[in-house]
């Protein structure tokens, strides 16, 4: 093994060799450019050395173990069953070596990639200090990785515990091992040792393990753990350890004590950034990570940063991703860079066995924000589960309820990190879960299960609304808004809100006085009929028919029947929306929405009737917003009545001086329409508009007495 470090200036300088900076350092050789590659630790980074190699070469030693222990399940009689357990550990750290060839630095050179053993500080924006070697950088990518957190636990610093770093240089498998931490990695080690031979006790701070995932996974692994031999120790927290006579005490805060041959500590990752002497190039960081933009530049535009030096989620997938998206910007000028897309869901999958792969939202995460439909498939209905006598676990899928459009995903099962793939891909592509079931799974699979959540689809959300109980209650639910929708398609498609119009009246203005003489009481009603309707449609002409109302009735009449008519088409879609509409769209709601409902949930009264006066807001949307925020039918009622009448009153004055505007023929025009007199009192009518401003104002800054 050795290192090539030829100049001491370079285009780009990739300081770690893990995940991330592997694949930019040989990407950008690869596409011509003078790359050095810096690297402290050993070649790989912590996904080879410490972490997912290691790990899963482990666990598939202890998988062989348990299938021979239980081969009697399946008609194989194993014993006497000799397991070399000792010799696990040695292949472990073969498996690690042959592949870390692959990625060291003879390797690396072989490529064009020069590389530089040690420990890299920033001197200056664009210099780094490396074993007393001072290195130029025109651009600069961070990729230093993480490590395992150390709580702070009393006496655990004076102890020989174990991280994932170090459990695999063990030369034996203990009689006894403890396990602080029951996430993914915790949860991972403690089944494969146990598997091995080795006494598990497992803590863990919260009272399910994997937290992150669904409460059915976690109870799966959970009684998984606890059939296999695990002592769980669920909600409860290390108060201190002691090391004596080679044995750990491990104290809880409970006030339980037990002892055990080794300690893993397993309760998190930090990001590598306190070596880095960041401070000297103006890099911005924390202990949760360096924040890089939608590009994967720091602060500093030209120096970069990708993996889980940037914080969580820490998964070599997602370190890959973010590093491929930043070699593209390296390489290409800026109109081609790319963007890292943190909009898409990033699987996951904890080895454990049965394993729990998932990916997006969980049900509870996902009905906070949709209408949803949740499918559930145990493996005790697919064929290829029962054959095998894995039929523990389950493939769960979230979608929106109607559109089947999938949210998120978790499968747990022997086979699970595989299946999760179709699903992944479905998300990633915008397929809808429905689809699915047209697609071809090969008989027989595990993935089948998919297909099958794929069928409830149609058989559980779409056939169940003909049922007849839930279809009668839909039918009363939604008829108000179902009538509505009908009809004012069926006026915007004829067109009949056209007729809405100044040059309307123009025409046929004799004989709605003529008509009016003729039928005192029928027009009047079918004014107020037609009124109430275009409100409650949200037809525009609610200006021209407030006009005409003035222009066909005297003065308080003409302001009676408007003010009433739009109370009334108000109050219907009002109670339309309340009653079909409350649920959805307020979960949908956007900024403007939410804003309101905080004025609502203040003083209902006040702010509607804030509402009705201030002219800026559509008359149509005061109408419906109420129904998402509780305002009871009174207070609706009354204040749309009180709100209203202000600006009626103005345009049923002006709708009165029509006549003689239509009587001389004159055009139709703001001068026209609008006398002196009806300016002051649209005036009036800002000024009105006003006062429940002045008086919130007054109300907020009145000392209290």
């Amino acid at each position: 093994m050795k290192d090539i470090a030829k100049v001491n200036s370079y285009p780009i300088v990739v300081i770690g060799a893990g995940a991330g900076g592997l694949v930019i350092a040989i990407g950008a050789t690869k596409a011509g450019k003078k790359v050095l590659l810096i690297e402290k630790g050993p070649y790989g980074g912590d996904c080879t050395n410490f972490g997912c190699i290691p790990s899963k070469s482990l666990i598939a030693s202890a998988h062989s173990a348990f299938a021979m222990k239980e081969g009697k399940e399946l008609g194989i009689d194993s014993l006497p069953l000799i397991v070399h357990a000792d010799e696990t550990l040695f292949r472990v750290r073969s498996i690690v070596a042959e592949i870390r060839s692959h990625e060291d630095p003879d390797a690396l050179n072989k490529l064009g990639l020069e590389t530089l053993t040690g420990s890299a500080k920033f001197e200056g924006p664009h210099t780094l200090l490396v074993n007393n070697e001072v290195i130029h950088a025109k651009q600069i990518v961070i990729a230093t990785g993480s490590s395992a957190f150390i709580p702070q636990i009393t006496g655990l610093d004076k102890t020989p515990f174990l991280t994932n770093e170090t459990i695999f240089e063990l030369k034996k498998i203990p009689k006894s091992l403890t396990v602080i931490g029951g996430g993914p990695i915790g949860c991972e080690l403690a089944q494969a040792f146990l598997r091995l031979g080795s006494k598990i006790s497992l803590i863990h701070s919260h009272t399910e393990l994997l937290n992150k995932e669904e409460p059915s996974a976690q109870n799966v692994i959970a009684n998984q753990f606890k059939l296999e031999g695990m002592s769980l120790y669920l909600g409860m927290a290390v108060k201190e350890v002691s090391y004596n006579q080679d044995r750990f005490q491990i104290f809880l805060e409970n006030g339980q004590k037990f002892e055990s041959d080794a300690l893993l500590v397993s309760v998190g990752r930090k990001p590598n950034v306190s070596s880095l002497n960041l401070e000297e190039a103006g890099v911005n960081y924390s202990d949760k990570g360096i924040p890089v933009d939608a590009y994967g530049r720091t602060n500093i535009s030209h120096i970069w940063a990708v993996g889980d030096v940037i914080g969580s989620p820490f998964f070599t997938h997602w370190a890959e991703y973010q590093a491929r998206s930043v070699l593209t910007s390296l390489l290409l000028p800026f109109p081609f860079k790319k963007k890292i897309d943190k909009n898409q869901s990033i699987p996951r999958v904890t080895f454990t066995d049965p394993e729990v792969a998932s990916i997006g939202l969980t049900e509870k995460e996902a009905s906070q924000c949709y209408n949803i439909a949740t499918y559930t498939v145990p493996f005790s209905q697919v064929d290829r589960a029962i054959t095998t006598g894995r039929t523990e676990g389950f493939v769960k899928i979230v979608t929106k309820k109607w559109s089947s459009k999938i949210l998120g995903c978790t499968i747990v099962g022997e086979r699970a990190g595989e299946m999760l793939g179709e699903i992944t891909l479905a998300m990633y592509t915008g397929i809808p879960l429905r689809k699915l079931s047209g697609l071809i799974h090969p008989y027989p699979t595990y993935n089948l299960a998919i297909r099958k959540a794929a069928d409830m689809w149609l058989t559980q959300t779409i056939l169940s609304i003909f049922k007849r109980k839930k279809l009668n209650k839909d039918i009363k639910k939604y008829l108000p808004i179902i009538i509505i929708f009908i009809a004012m398609a069926l006026i915007y498609f004829s067109g009949i809100y056209q007729y809405f119009s100044l040059e309307t009246l123009r025409i046929y203005h004799k004989s709605l006085k003529t008509f009016v003489e003729i039928h005192p009481i029928a027009l009047p009603i079918l004014f107020c009929l037609t009124y109430i309707t275009s409100t409650a449609l949200s037809i525009p002409g609610a200006i021209f028919l407030t006009l005409l109302g003035g222009y066909l009735f005297p003065p308080p009449f003409s302001t009676s029947y408007v003010v009433l008519s739009a109370t009334c088409g108000a109050t219907f879609i009002f109670l339309a929306a309340r009653t079909a509409l409350k649920d959805i769209l307020k979960k949908k709601a956007g900024p403007f929405l939410q804003k309101m409902e905080a004025g609502f949930q203040e003083n209902a009264a006040s702010y509607l009737l804030f509402l009705r006066f201030v002219p800026l807001f559509p008359f149509w949307l005061v109408n419906i917003a109420p129904a998402f925020f509780g305002v009871s039918l009174f207070t609706f009622v009354w204040t749309t009545l009180v709100g209203i009448f202000p600006g009626t009153l103005v345009f049923t004055l002006a709708g009165g001086g029509l006549e003689k505007i239509l009587e001389n023929n004159e055009p139709f025009s703001l001068n026209t329409i609008f006398n002196t007199q009806i300016k002051m009192s649209l005036i009036l009518l800002g000024i009105t508009a006003l006062v429940p401003i002045v008086w919130k104002k007054f109300k907020k800054n009145r000392p209290d007495f």
